[in-house]
C-alpha cells in the first residue's frame, strides 16, 4: 500500500480525459502562492498540446492561456495566505481575479482544505461518437494533503471521476457533503464572488449530487464518504473515533496532545507517523503509549540520484482504522489534533476495504516484497523516545495573536481609492470599511503594492489608512 514509486505530478492530475475539455474549475487551499496557481492555467497548455513541458511558453499563447482559465477557475484560500510571487509579478496580476480569501466560521479555526472540483465537457474528435456524447458532462474531484505552493514534500492525493446523470431525478445520497460545502464557499469568502463565478459554483455544487463516482479498484463498491468539516456551524462535529477501533495508523506532520488521548481511550494500538519536531512536543507518558513512533528517512527518495528531485518532508495526511474485518480509511487535510476537527474548515474522503489488504499491518509491513520493489514502510526510520530533542514551547498566546490579527486585517475590508492627477501620475490610498478591531493590540501594520519595491512601504497604524501620492 501506498508504494512510493506511484508519484503523480499535480498537473497530470489535472488532465481531461481523452475526448474531453475542461469547462470549469475550482479550488481550495489553505497556502497560495501566485507562481503555483500559474501552474494550472500552464497544465490546461500543455495538455492541450500547446506547450511542452521542456520548453519556454509563447509569450502570446501564455496570455491567452491565462485570461482564458481565468474566468474558468475560482479558487478559495485562507484569508492572509497569499503569498507574493517573484517570478511572474506582472503575469501574477492575471490570475488575481480567480483568487477569493475565506475565513473559517470558528473564530479560532482556519480554512485548510484541499480539494479541486474540474467540470469536462466532451469534445472528441469522432463525430458519430461526439453526437452521441453530447452535451454530457464528466467531473474529477482531487482530494488532497497539500496546498497551492512550490512546497516539496510527501502528499497523498484521491482522484473520484464520474459522470453527471442528468437523466436522474434523484441525488447520490453519499455526495450530498461535497455538494453542500462546495455550495457554501462563496458564503464563507470575505467579499461577494462576481456573480458569474458564483452561478459557476452552484452548478457545481448542483451538478455534484448526481455524478456516478467510480471507485478506485481497492476498495469496497459505494462505500466511501465526503467528510468535509467546519463549514456549517450547525454541523454536528464529525470525530472519526465515535466507534470502537481495534488498531489505528495516523499519518500526520502535525500533532495534538489532546487529540492524540482522546484516540488513545478508543483504540488501544495507535501507530504514529510524523514529523520529529511534532513528536518531540509530545509529552513522554503519552508517546509511550503508542505501539509504534515513525519519522520518514531523511534520504526518503524514490531512487533518484538528482538532489533537486528529492521530497523533503512529511505534509500526508491519513487515518487508517483496523475494525474487524474490515478497514477504514481517512485522506485529505485533517492533522491528528483537535483544531483539525473540531474548528478547522477540512475536508477528507473515507473509504473501506478489507483488513487484510489494506489494514495498518499491511502498511507498516515491508516484508513479502519483489526484488527492486519500494514500499512505503522503506521510508520510514524509528522515533527513538531516548534520543528526544528538547521540544521547543511554541508561543500559544503568539500563534492565537497572529491569527485574530489576520482576520481582523480580513474583516475590515481594505479597499483601493485611485484617482489620476494632471501630470499623468496617480494618487492611491489604502482604507477599509471599519475598524480593524485587534490590531492596535498588535502593534505596526505596514503595507504595500505588490508591484513596487519596500521603499514605497507606508504603515497604516494608527490612522486605519495610507496614502500613496505618487504612483
Amino acid at each position: 500500500m501506498l508504494p512510493p514509486d506511484s508519484r503523480q505530478l499535480f498537473h497530470d492530475l489535472l488532465a481531461p480525459p481523452c475526448g474531453w475539455s475542461l469547462d470549469g474549475a475550482m479550488g481550495t487551499t489553505y497556502s497560495l502562492d501566485l507562481e503555483s496557481l500559474i501552474m494550472v492555467p500552464l497544465a490546461f497548455m500543455r495538455q492541450a498540446g500547446r506547450w511542452e513541458e521542456n520548453e519556454t511558453p509563447d509569450p502570446v499563447a501564455l496570455l491567452a492561456a491565462l485570461r482564458r482559465h481565468a474566468g474558468q477557475l475560482t479558487v478559495f484560500c485562507q484569508a492572509g495566505q497569499v503569498a507574493l510571487s517573484g517570478s511572474f509579478p506582472r503575469l501574477s496580476q492575471l490570475m488575481e481575479p480567480c483568487v477569493h480569501e475565506v475565513l473559517a466560521p470558528h473564530r479560532e479555526g482556519v480554512f485548510h482544505p484541499k480539494v479541486w472540483i474540474l467540470r469536462f465537457v466532451f469534445r472528441g474528435d469522432d463525430e458519430e461518437e461526439e453526437e452521441r456524447k453530447a452535451g454530457q458532462v464528466r467531473y474529477r474531484v482531487l482530494v488532497m494533503s497539500r496546498n497551492l505552493t512550490m512546497d516539496r514534500s510527501w502528499d497523498l492525493a484521491v482522484a473520484l471521476e464520474g459522470d453527471y446523470r442528468d437523466d436522474r431525478q434523484r441525488a447520490y445520497a453519499q455526495n450530498h457533503p461535497l455538494a453542500d460545502f462546495v455550495k457554501a464557499l462563496p458564503s464563507l469568502a470575505c467579499r461577494d464572488l462576481p456573480e458569474h463565478r458564483r452561478q459557476s459554483v452552484e452548478r457545481m455544487a448542483e451538478e455534484l449530487r448526481r455524478v456516478e463516482f467510480e471507485m478506485p479498484d481497492e476498495f469496497e463498491p459505494g462505500e466511501f464518504l465526503f467528510q468535509p468539516t467546519g463549514f456549517d456551524p450547525a454541523q454536528t462535529p464529525v470525530n472519526p473515533l465515535d466507534y470502537q477501533i481495534d488498531r489505528m495508523l495516523a499519518v500526520s506532520p502535525f500533532l495534538n496532545e489532546s487529540w492524540l488521548r482522546e484516540a488513545q481511550q478508543s483504540c488501544n494500538e495507535i501507530h504514529l507517523i510524523s514529523r520529529q519536531e511534532s513528536l518531540d512536543a509530545l509529552s513522554l507518558d503519552c508517546l509511550q503509549k503508542c505501539a509504534s513512533l515513525h519519522t520518514l528517512h531523511r534520504q526518503a527518495s524514490v531512487g533518484e540520484e538528482d538532489v533537486d528531485d528529492l521530497l523533503q518532508g512529511l505534509h500526508a495526511k491519513c487515518l487508517v482504522m483496523d475494525a474487524g474485518w474490515n478497514t477504514h480509511w481517512r485522506l485529505g487535510s485533517h492533522n491528528a489534533t483537535t483544531s483539525a476537527w473540531h474548528r478547522n474548515v477540512e475536508f477528507s474522503v473515507g473509504f473501506t476495504a478489507k483488513r487484510s489488504t489494506h489494514g495498518v499491518e499491511k502498511i507498516l509491513s515491508a516484508s513479502k516484497k519483489s526484488a527492486g520493489e519500494m514500499l512505503f514502510a522503506d521510508l520510514l526510520t524509528p522515533y527513538l523516545l531516548e534520543s528526544r530533542s528538547a521540544a521547543i514551547e511554541e508561543d500559544e498566546a503568539w500563534k492565537r495573536q497572529c491569527l485574530k490579527t489576520r482576520r481582523a486585517i480580513a474583516e475590515a475590508h481594505f479597499y483601493w481609492d485611485v484617482s489620476e492627477r494632471e501630470d499623468g501620475q496617480f494618487s492611491c490610498r489604502l482604507d477599509c470599511e471599519s475598524e480593524p478591531d485587534g490590531l492596535h493590540e498588535f502593534g505596526a501594520l505596514a503595507v504595500r503594492p505588490m508591484s513596487v519595491s519596500e521603499a514605497w512601504q507606508r504603515r497604516v497604524l494608527p490612522a486605519g489608512a495610507a496614502e500613496f501620492p505618487n504612483l
